[in-house]
């Protein structure tokens, strides 16, 4: 890739040869040669230092680039310093990480289809961030980033905690299909896209009926989903999956749960990469327990009064895209609330800016519906009619 920066004032551009994945900071590990091999089509980066704009020449596959047609990008980002190029997302499209003179932070722009990229997502460095480099620093499969800072003489290291796909027990960002028997017996499919790509039951007998599957996943980090249960009698247990396998399997180390507390979801409060388990008491109270494989490393209420029973746990998303799980509430009267999380804690909590959504309106899903790293809700009405707010899935009844 050929990086080209024109500074303020000056009529001609420097350019500079950089790897694949832009590393202007010594390679990290093998992540340069990996993305050289991955990407064959690297594009030209022009950087217009002062203008806040700059293009991306697309690679026509010989080592040339298409000159006519390049796209042009404006972030809002004035005085770049530093540009690398990676799949943040795994979703098969280059994305841009940023830094760029007078912030103390580094702006990530996802890649779109066709070169184009979406609005920056900016994350906090340390003083003065000046080279940005890409790669897998913690060997998760996921690329990370490091950025050198030029006035604290440090480097700050940004984790990829993108979201693993729902019930992938095998860890290739497809989701897989979790059967159970009437027997109690487990089935698993391994999918990619309509396809089976690989099934079977774990090597386990039957499990007794008066088991059940409260949720799936990722308990202890290593990006498969796992499988959480809970006996009649309010005991939790867990298998950590690979694959169609188990790869370990065990009670936390709890006494069992009285039966007025229920599971309500499963999600990763505190940033860990972890999920963590989310219970709600007959009462109201809500606790959670921070995960650790089949450990409990932490857990806890957060510091606020028992919610009352109109009010209803929808689900759980990143609504503020700090990477933790928040908390989705709704009214027996339709008012939406949110809980945004910081671990155990409630680090900020009020009502969208909406009037109350009429009770014919029901949350379906919640998910990223917008591509911009915050979590949606998506409704249907009652005529079958799809709509979403706050990147939430409503459906009605009607």
């Amino acid at each position: 890739m050929l990086i080209k920066t024109r500074m303020a004032g000056e009529g001609h551009a420097n350019s500079r040869r950089l790897s694949p994945e832009g590393c202007r900071a010594p390679a990290l590990g093998d992540a340069c040669q990996r993305d050289r091999n991955l990407y064959k089509e690297v594009n030209d980066l022009v950087a217009a230092y002062a203008s806040s704009k700059y293009s991306v020449f697309l690679g026509i596959g010989n080592g040339s680039f298409n000159q006519l047609n390049p796209v042009s990008v404006s972030p809002g980002i004035k005085n770049f310093v530093s540009v690398a190029i990676g799949d943040l997302n795994g979703d098969g499209h280059l994305d841009l990480a940023v830094t760029y003179a007078g912030s103390n932070t580094v702006a990530v722009l996802l890649g779109n289809v066709g070169g184009g990229f979406q609005q920056q997502t900016q994350y906090p460095t340390g003083l003065g961030p000046d080279s940005v480099a890409i790669g897998d620093l913690n060997g998760d499969g996921r690329l990370d980033l490091a950025v050198a800072n030029l006035w604290t003489n440090n480097v700050t290291v940004l984790l990829n905690r993108n979201a693993l796909a729902d019930d992938d027990f095998n860890g290739d960002l497809n989701s897989d299909i979790l059967w159970r028997h009437d027997s109690g017996q487990v089935y698993i499919w391994e999918m990619d896209g309509l396809g089976i790509k690989a099934e079977g039951a774990p090597a386990h007998a039957p499990v007794p009926n008066d088991w059940h599957i409260e949720s799936t996943g990722d308990f202890n980090g290593d990006l498969n989903s796992d499988i959480l249960w809970r006996h009649d009698s309010g005991q939790v247990y867990i298998w950590e999956m690979n694959g169609l396998a188990i790869a370990a399997e065990g009670a936390v180390v709890h006494a069992a749960v009285p039966n007025d507390w229920h599971v309500q979801d499963v999600g990763d409060f505190n940033g860990d990469s972890k999920s963590d388990i989310l219970w709600r008491n007959d009462n109201g109270q809500v606790y959670f327990w921070e995960m650790d494989g089949l450990a409990i490393k932490a857990e806890g209420a957060p510091a606020h009064a028992p919610v009352p029973t109109a009010w209803h746990i929808e689900g759980i998303g990143d609504f503020d895209g700090d990477l933790k799980s928040d908390i989705l509430w709704r009214h027996d009267n339709g008012q939406v609330y949110l809980w945004e999380m910081d671990g155990l804690q409630i680090k900020a909590e009020g009502a969208p800016a909406h009037a109350p959504v009429p009770t014919d309106w029901h949350i379906q899903d919640i998910g990223d519906y917008n591509g911009d790293g915050k979590s949606c809700c998506g409704t249907r009405s009652g005529s079958g009619r799809l709509a979403h707010s706050q990147c939430v899935g409503w459906m009605s009844e009607a």
